[in-house]
């Protein structure tokens, strides 16, 4: 079980059907309010986050135009009031950093 406050990796993310359409779901989100087209390729990784339900942490990739990047999405999804919330999406550098913030 989860402690809350704590972030705490989520293994094996990749094969959890749950997570990848929480994945989608973020990429979804974030062309809807952007106004952006990127294509979901898969998730990479993931943490969870015991708040007032769960956030999730995600790594995704995604393709424009043919050019692939790695993305950070936290969606928060509060299952008893049917809630699923993209809070923010921000591109990564290769390096890891981010360099394009886009709190949604």
């Amino acid at each position: 079980m989860a402690q809350t406050g704590v972030k705490e990796k989520i293994s094996n993310a990749q094969n959890s059907a749950q997570l990848q359409d929480l994945a989608s779901f973020a990429v979804k989100q974030y062309n809807s309010k952007q106004g952006f087209q990127l294509q979901f390729v898969r998730l990479v990784s993931a943490e969870q986050q015991v708040v007032s339900g769960l956030m999730y942490y995600l790594v995704i990739e995604a393709s424009s135009k043919g050019k692939s990047n790695y993305y950070e999405a936290k969606v928060l999804v509060q299952a008893w009031r049917n809630i699923k919330s993209l809070e923010s999406f921000k591109q990564m550098k290769k390096s890891g950093s981010t360099d394009v913030e886009t709190n949604v």
